[in-house]
């Protein structure tokens, strides 16, 4: 910015020195014109050749010497210009890399964020729902945000918790059963017992019936006997 300011200050310089130097030079044209138009000959008179060969030397050399100056002068301006669109056109170009590769990690960085933010969740309810369809009820499932991933895991933990109390039903129930099967299995080992005395007590009196059956059939022989005799007795008696 500084070599820009001071070759703009060197221009305006040499372009007022130009014009000056433009302007004695146009001045001494003049003086030259006037005296070649006073002539009667229109022929140039000696005076307007030394004016020509002499004193209109040096503004037409100081002319051309600023003329120079200022080709010179556009010449390292445009070279300035071209380092300085050079060093420009770097800078944008690494600006525009450097922009593309911030760009680029950043989209690397929020793909990552997001997919931990989505496959983290939902790999952790999913584990959760593979431990609980595996009878595994008592993995924490801790919920964190308000999207929809916490709401999944939010619906997860409340299904476990409805299973675990479904479970805990379904055990107290079994050990209600278990102990009604205890108790009948109890009452029917004690009928079962009272069935075996009674069919005990039963063929105790079968016996004693068999016994007594016996003592009748044998009463009953004896009886006979005792008729048999009788009746012999009392042909005895008939006889003597």
């Amino acid at each position: 910015v500084s070599d820009d300011g001071e070759a703009a200050k060197k221009y305006s310089t040499l372009l007022d020195l130009l014009e000056k130097e433009t302007v004695s030079y146009f001045a001494i044209n003049s003086k030259i014109l006037a005296i070649v138009e006073a002539s009667p000959d229109g022929a140039a008179p000696e005076e307007a050749i030394k004016l020509i060969f002499g004193e209109t030397r040096k503004p037409y050399n100081a002319m051309l010497q600023v003329v120079d100056d200022i080709i010179e002068s556009n010449t390292k301006f445009a070279e300035f210009q071209g380092k300085i669109v050079a060093v420009a056109y770097d800078s944008t170009v690494k600006i525009i890399l450097g922009g593309a590769t911030l760009a680029v990690l950043v989209a690397l960085y929020s793909g990552w964020k997001i997919t931990r933010m989505i496959v983290v969740p939902v790999g952790q309810a999913a584990e959760v729902a593979r431990k609980v369809a595996g009878g595994e009820l008592t993995t924490k499932i801790t919920i964190s945000g308000n999207d929809e991933i916490a709401e999944l895991l939010a619906s997860v933990a409340e299904m476990q918790k409805s299973l675990i109390t479904l479970v805990k039903n379904v055990r107290q129930g079994s050990e209600s059963v278990a102990t009604a099967s205890s108790e009948i299995a109890q009452g029917n080992m004690d009928l079962s017992s009272r069935t075996e005395n009674q069919a005990s007590a039963l063929e105790e009196t079968a016996a004693s019936m068999e016994e007594l059956t016996e003592a009748v059939r044998n009463n009953a022989d004896n009886a006979r006997e005792a008729n048999k005799m009788a009746v012999n007795a009392s042909d005895v008696a008939t006889q003597g």
